[in-house]
């Protein structure tokens, strides 16, 4: 399958778990190889003219349809509670 750039500037980035997360707006080519390094998306719970974009790494990348690129869901570690200086001092007991 091929696209063209008005396709792939159209294509709805969509996590395996089927979260819609922005449309792709932008790529990184590597010319030597000439291959595509990265997807620019923009997402869609953001103002359009100041978000960051989000980057895609080709590694990231399942598989591209005709109207979507569908990526890895993301895994984010769990944050530990930070260690905060008299912690039981301002901590009530649990009864």
């Amino acid at each position: 399958m091929t696209l063209s750039r008005k396709q792939l500037f159209t294509l709805v980035a969509t996590t395996l778990g089927g979260v819609r997360i922005g449309r792709v707006v932008d790529i990184e080519l590597d010319t030597v190889a000439q291959n595509v390094v990265a997807y620019h998306v923009r997402p869609f719970w953001r103002v359009p003219t100041t978000s960051p974009l989000l980057l895609i790494k080709r590694s990231q990348v399942v598989r591209i349809t005709e109207t979507e690129l569908i990526v890895e869901d993301a895994l984010l570690p769990i944050r530990e509670p930070v260690a905060r200086k008299n912690a039981d001092v301002l901590r009530a007991p649990v009864v």
